[in-house]
This record gives structure tokens, C-alpha cells and sequence, in this order.
């Protein structure tokens, strides 16, 4: 078999909590900052063992009237390498793949003293937790035909099962809630547009540009943090999170001038070791459940005592079930609404004609994929620095609502530990003077919670 040639596994139709993350095109970005050599041919052989191992990263998406097909052929090969000249300090890649052609890339971007190197992953087929372990193995690859001239050893994995089939096989089945209900709100709309063009000319959340920003603590900062989180029986999470929410607040309820407001909270929770048996990072897509989460917050807020009833709330969801099965609801109460009128039956809800539910104004996500794993590099190649984002995510426009389509936040975060320092990365549908004063805000809350 050639080294760009992959076997060939049979494909399948995509599960709803996959087809999810299709229409917006959402890629996933991993980037690492590289210090010394680079050998290009080393990481081309490297990318190229990693596909093989996981063939399923080689195939494509093919939409029809049965819906929406993960298409593996043998004749597919893998995908070139991008290489591109950048600055001294070279910025992370941040192309849409093209999921009727590519299902991963690797991009490098070389500078002066640094290169960066981006792996991309489509969101509908892999989460974060197989991404950072399809990372791992790239690097595990690299450091081993460097110092060896072979890469590791590892055989072909099968295709990764969505949720639905993973939870079917253990017999989780949904529950009457989805985790979400607070954070829904009803929306008076008039009738969905027959014409699909008069439909297409409707605001839409996944059109809003995002402006982004980062937060990266110092290792003193981080370990400042986890030993208040020690001291008081919380988690860095459940603190940073609380920390969001306050910095969000404090924004809000100072441009509305008023003394609290309410911001609702979404984050998504790896069920992987959730149910049982559980799931390795290969072994599934998106094997993740949503949390929800709302209070009123004012600038007098203790980030504390807020983390401690987020994770409160997230425990309880999880010894209830509500969270491993919350991704079968998929879209919440307004396509569970449409679903319900189709079947001319009542919803829970028993919304008024004209009235769908849409997520709260304002929703802010978190996403935590945690501590980044040590990744190994030959002698005299160094890792000195991980970021992560989410491209193409849909947005809901701060006042805009979007009851036709998949609920969407206005604002994302993605949170990681690599090499001893926490890195918080924004995208938001605010503008760019909005995302400074929010990241300002948090940057002051952590500190004067670690002070």
C-alpha cells in the first residue's frame, strides 16, 4: 500500500447529533507553536500515518434526499499538506474545510525563529476529546520518523459511532428533559416563509462575522487558581466559568445601565466515561451532553459561591441522566415544537400559534477541552504554546433571534491547560470593542479571585 493510500472502510448516513454541525461547516482548529527545525518531509510522513490509522478522516460528506453520507472510497488519497511563509510570529490556520472534499488538514505557517502548526478537523465526525488525541498521535508520529525513520506502530481504526448509536447500545434512551429548558424563550414570529428565497433573505446566526480575542494566564496565575478552587471544594472549571459569567455581566449590565442582569450559560460535558461501558476518544463522534445554566448577576457576585452552584446543578444533571441523553433533543423545544404540530399533538410547552422558542439572547458558551496531554517532539524541537477555536460556528446576534434554525450562543469560549498555563480563547458576535471589555473584565475577575 502506498503511504498516501488509506484502506478502505464501508461509510454510513450521519446521526442527527452529527448532521448538526454539517450546514455551518464547523471546523475545529488545533494549533501548536513549534521552536527549532521543522522537517517538512518528517510531518508530511507523520500526517500521512495518521490518516492511515484513522481512514475515516479521508473520506467526505454527500447530502441527498436520505440525508447526510460519511463516503469512504479507497481510491481517496490524503491531503496535501499547506505550507505558507508567515511573520515572526505566526498566527494559527483558520480555513473552512470543505467538507465534500476534506474531512482534515494540516497547515504550517513558517516564521523566523517559530512555526505554527494547525490541524484541522471536521466537527461532524470528531469532537474535541478524539481531535486532541488525533494530535498527540501526529506528534508521536513526527518524533518517531525523526529518530527512528518509521512511525509508530498502530493498526486501522474503524469508523467512530455517533452518539445516538453509542447510547442505543446502552441503553440510554431520552428523558422528558434536555438540560436546556431554562435557557429557551418564546419568540413571537410570524409564519415561516413558503418562498425558500424569502427564507434564505432572513437574518441568520451562522452569517454573523465574530471578533475574537485570548486570555493567556500566567503559570503563576493558573496555579493561583486551582489552589482557591482546592481551598474551597471547586473546580478551575466551575471558577473560570463563574468568572465568564461575572465578566459578561459586568459588561452588560454596565452598557444597560443596570445593576444585574441575567446571563444564560451553556457548556458541553464529555460523556465518554459517563456511560457505561464507556468510550475511548476513537471511538465515537460528538459524545458529548449539554449543560444549562442561568442566573442574575451583579457586580457583587462571589465567583465561589456561583461555581459552586454550576457544578452543583451539573452534578445533579449527571446523576439524573439528563446530560448523557441531552444531545437526543438535539435543537430544543422549538424543532421539538415543529416535530410535535407535524404529529398534531400538544407540546409540554403548549406555545400559541405563532410562538416558536428560541435560546436566550445574549447565551454564552464555554467549552473546556482541559489539560492538553504533553506532546512529544525530537530532540532540539520544542512546544511552546496550544490555541484552539471553532470556524464557522454559527452566532446568534445579540438581539437577534433566530427561530427557524439550530439554537446558536453569541458568544463561544474555548478554555485549555497546556504547559502549566490556562488559555481562554473568545469568538463573539460583538463587535471587537465589546470582546476587549468582556476579556478585560475576566482578566480583572481572576485576578482579584486569586489575589
Amino acid at each position: 500500500m502506498s503511504e498516501k493510500t488509506v484502506p478502505t472502510l464501508a461509510g454510513r448516513m450521519l446521526a442527527p447529533t452529527e448532521v448538526a454541525h454539517v450546514e455551518p461547516m464547523e471546523t475545529v482548529a488545533y494549533a501548536v507553536t513549534v521552536t527549532g527545525p521543522l522537517n517538512a518531509s518528517a510531518l508530511s510522513e507523520a500526517f500521512a500515518a495518521t490518516c492511515r490509522a484513522h481512514p475515516v478522516f479521508t473520506g467526505c460528506l454527500r447530502s441527498g434526499p436520505a440525508g447526510t453520507e460519511l463516503f469512504l472510497d479507497g481510491n481517496r488519497t490524503v491531503p496535501p499538506i499547506r505550507f505558507r511563509t508567515g511573520d515572526g510570529n505566526p498566527e494559527p490556520a483558520t480555513r473552512t474545510l470543505d467538507h465534500a472534499d476534506e474531512l482534515i488538514g494540516l497547515e504550517v505557517s513558517h516564521g523566523d525563529r517559530r512555526s505554527t502548526v494547525t490541524l484541522l478537523t471536521d466537527h461532524s465526525i470528531a469532537d474535541a476529546s478524539a481531535s486532541v488525541a488525533l494530535l498527540a498521535e501526529l506528534w508521536g508520529h513526527y518524533t518517531d520518523i525523526v529518530e527512528t525513520g518509521l512511525p509508530t506502530p498502530l493498526g486501522a481504526f474503524p469508523v467512530p459511532e455517533s452518539l445516538e448509536a453509542l447510547l442505543a447500545h446502552r441503553g440510554v434512551t431520552r428523558l422528558e428533559r434536555n438540560g436546556l429548558e431554562a435557557l429557551f424563550e418564546p419568540f413571537a414570529v410570524p409564519d415561516r416563509p413558503e418562498d425558500p428565497a424569502a427564507d434564505a433573505a432572513a437574518p441568520t446566526g451562522e452569517r454573523a462575522r465574530s471578533a475574537r480575542g485570548r486570555i493567556r494566564f500566567t503559570a503563576e496565575t493558573t496555579s493561583a487558581l486551582a489552589r482557591v478552587g482546592r481551598a474551597n471544594g471547586v473546580s478551575v472549571h466551575g471558577l473560570v466559568s463563574a468568572a465568564v459569567m461575572i465578566a459578561h455581566a459586568g459588561v452588560k449590565a454596565a452598557a444597560d445601565h443596570v445593576h444585574e442582569v441575567a446571563v444564560p450559560f451553556i457548556y458541553p460535558v464529555d460523556v465518554r466515561t459517563r456511560i457505561s461501558p464507556p468510550v475511548d476518544a476513537f471511538g465515537g463522534t460528538n459524545v458529548f451532553g449539554t449543560v444549562g445554566f442561568t442566573r442574575s448577576l451583579g457586580v457583587h457576585t462571589d465567583p465561589v459561591v456561583l461555581a459552586k452552584d454550576l457544578l452543583d446543578e451539573l452534578k445533579a444533571s449527571i446523576e439524573d441522566g439528563v446530560v448523557q441523553q441531552s444531545q437526543l433533543h438535539l435543537t430544543g423545544p422549538d424543532q421539538e415544537q415543529e416535530q410535535a404540530q407535524e404529529q398534531d399533538v400538544s407540546t409540554p410547552a403548549e406555545a400559541a400559534a405563532g410562538t416558536a422558542y428560541v435560546l436566550a439572547d445574549d447565551t454564552v458558551m464555554l467549552t473546556n477541552w482541559g489539560r492538553i496531554p504533553e506532546l512529544r517532539t525530537p530532540a532540539g524541537c520544542g512546544i511552546e504554546d496550544f490555541r484552539g477555536a471553532i470556524i464557522d460556528q454559527r452566532f446568534r446576534p445579540a438581539g437577534r433571534a433566530t427561530p427557524w434554525e439550530p439554537p446558536a450562543p453569541t458568544s463561544t469560549y474555548v478554555v485549555t491547560h497546556f504547559a502549566g498555563r490556562l488559555s481562554v480563547e473568545l469568538a463573539t458576535a460583538h463587535t471587537s470593542a465589546r470582546a476587549a471589555e468582556i476579556l478585560s473584565a475576566l482578566e480583572r475577575t481572576v485576578r482579584e479571585l486569586t489575589a
